[in-house]
């Protein structure tokens, strides 16, 4: 991530509770404790419609339009993370 959080990412942590980081903070912290990443898939795209059709659910809670927006315009991403453990 360069430059500040986006809008819809700071709206999701605020509606969780959580604080995403970039995602190569994850990296960092899964290879400096023994997993490293073999393998990423992005599966952003493939979550769009889910969130799409969330928006439209009548138990909407308003996150699907900040989800929508941050994965559209990449400030979020879907990762499938295949990892395996390095000796030490």
């Amino acid at each position: 991530m360069t430059g500040g959080r986006s809008a819809a990412v700071s709206w999701i942590d605020a509606h969780y509770g959580c604080m995403i980081h970039p995602r190569g903070e994850y990296f960092r912290a899964m290879t400096a404790n023994g997993p490293a990443p073999i393998t990423v898939t992005d599966l952003t795209a493939a979550t769009i419609p889910y969130w799409e059709l969330r928006a439209e659910c009548e138990l909407a809670t308003g996150v699907a339009g900040p989800l929508l927006t941050s994965c559209r315009e990449g400030s979020f991403q879907y990762l499938l993370i295949a990892a395996d453990k390095v000796g030490r």
